[in-house]
């Protein structure tokens, strides 16, 4: 019996494993600044399970190149007044030629709204899927395209694959029960019935 414990345990322990390492997308519908307290509430989901000193990517790419260091200051003061005490966020603004490795960087990839196309000009160029790999991304999502991760299209689709994906190990961890349950009556059964003579 102990065999089967460590056996569920192992189980899991591999499940939660499996959804610990994550990209975590959280998005909003835009205009959060004239909502302070959603806004509020929006950059500390952020860094929840973070260190007290997480590093922000601000990506400005949605915007004409002129105005990526005039707001970065801007946007940077928005989300340091928002957290919680004893939080220090550092930030840093990303660029193209450098972009690959500050998301290494980074534990919040942070994505501002703005131009679709611009944005999609900018992002097709990297594999952004793999830069995203265990981060947090956050921004406001793409309403033109499907293939991008904070699109709308692309988080119905996401939805519908973790949905099966949960239906399936609902259902393996529904058959495991079931002969977990089995394996157990027929060793309770054995142990009532006393040692075979």
């Amino acid at each position: 019996m102990n065999h089967l414990v460590l056996i569920a345990v192992v189980i899991l322990h591999a499940i939660g494993s499996i959804f610990k390492s994550m990209t975590k997308y959280v998005l909003n519908s835009g205009g959060i600044k004239r909502h302070p307290e959603l806004k509020k509430q929006f950059h500390q989901e952020l860094v929840k399970g973070l260190s007290s000193n997480p590093k922000f990517l601000l990506c400005n790419f949605a915007q004409g190149r002129e105005y990526w260091e005039v707001k970065f200051q801007g946007y940077s003061n928005a989300i340091a007044e928002d957290m919680l005490k004893g939080i220090q966020p550092s930030f840093e603004l990303a660029t193209p030629a450098d972009f690959a490795e500050q998301c290494k960087q980074a534990d919040i990839i942070y994505i501002h709204g703005g131009d679709d196309h611009l944005l999609q000009y900018w992002m097709k160029q990297f594999d952004y899927k793999t830069l995203f790999k265990d981060k947090v991304v956050a921004g406001k999502p793409l309403s033109q395209s499907q293939d991008f991760p904070w699109s709308p299209l692309y988080c119905a689709r996401l939805i519908r694959r973790l949905f099966m994906l949960r239906s399936r190990i609902h259902e393996s961890i529904t058959v495991w029960v079931r002969s977990l349950a089995s394996v157990l009556a027929n060793h309770t059964e054995t142990l009532l019935q006393g040692p075979v003579s």
